[in-house]
């Protein structure tokens, strides 16, 4: 059984490809990145020159990329509606980050619906099926698996996952989003079983404030979510995701934390 540890590029200081060199210097061997786009602080990933830098820099520093996401999608979600120009902007997201993830040979693309795309009708959640299911035939042949990241609990999940009709598709599960949106982390994680929850942020917070303390020294239950996952079988990435900003101590002691609570976990196996 192997878990790897890795981090987020949104969340380091550096947030274009030397975010690989820093989350190596962490002792971290994966990283999620963003595709970028207009308005993002991530490089643009549809350039051709980016992403040579982004393969160069993964084979220089040793840090695996392990996944490739939309950032924008906050801004022009998935729910948007069709024939819109937000439905667009959506899709050319979408599609971005798709394309991304294959020409790096990211193992997973995951598309996240909060803010503008956070999923709270039934008419959302057939849009956001309609936008899952055009982004896995924009994937083809490719061997990279697609995810989504959602604030639903776990019915209304397998609903998404049903109407979507795609085959394997993951979801990436969030220790503290979980708590936020009114769930119970560990029993959301059961639900949906260890095999369709592809990757893992870790994450804790207070008051609902997203990755703004330490992991373990907020009101998340992160440690026991962490012990919680591994225990039964859990053997993907966990990705720290927080507001570092420029605090790289914090960075180390997060990346101490996690690698005590995974190795416990996995002793107890």
């Amino acid at each position: 059984m192997t878990v790897e540890l890795g981090v987020t590029q949104w969340s380091l200081p550096e947030r274009g490809v030397a975010a690989l060199d820093v989350a190596a210097r962490a002792g971290l061997s994966c990283i999620q990145l963003d595709a970028g786009g207009p308005g993002r602080p991530e490089p643009d990933a549809m350039r051709p020159e980016v992403r040579r830098r982004y393969r160069a820099a993964a084979a220089a520093s040793g840090v695996r990329i392990a996944g490739v996401t939309a950032g924008v999608l906050d801004e022009y979600g998935m729910t948007a509606r069709p024939g819109t120009l937000r439905r667009d902007r959506c899709w050319a997201a979408v599609r971005a980050a798709v394309e991304t993830a294959v020409e790096l040979a990211a193992p997973v693309v995951y598309l996240p619906a909060f803010e503008d795309g956070e999923i709270r009708t039934d008419v959302d959640l057939g849009r956001a099926a309609d936008m899952l299911r055009a982004a896995h035939e924009h994937l083809g042949p490719a061997p990279t698996e697609l995810a989504v990241e959602t604030s639903l609990g776990a019915g209304s999940t397998r609903q998404l996952l049903d109407r979507a009709g795609v085959p394997g598709l993951r979801v990436l599960f969030d220790t503290y989003n979980a708590v936020r949106f009114g769930h119970d982390p560990c029993a959301l994680f059961d639900a949906l079983g260890p095999d369709r929850c592809g990757q893992l942020h870790v994450k804790d917070g207070v008051g609902g404030g997203m990755g703004n303390v330490p992991i373990g020294a907020g009101d998340g239950g992160t440690e026991r979510i962490v012990r919680h996952v591994i225990g039964r079988g859990y053997d993907g990435c966990l990705l720290l995701e927080a507001e570092y900003g420029l605090d790289l101590a914090r960075v180390a002691v997060d990346v101490r934390r996690l690698a005590a609570w995974t190795r416990d976990g996995l002793a107890d196996e």
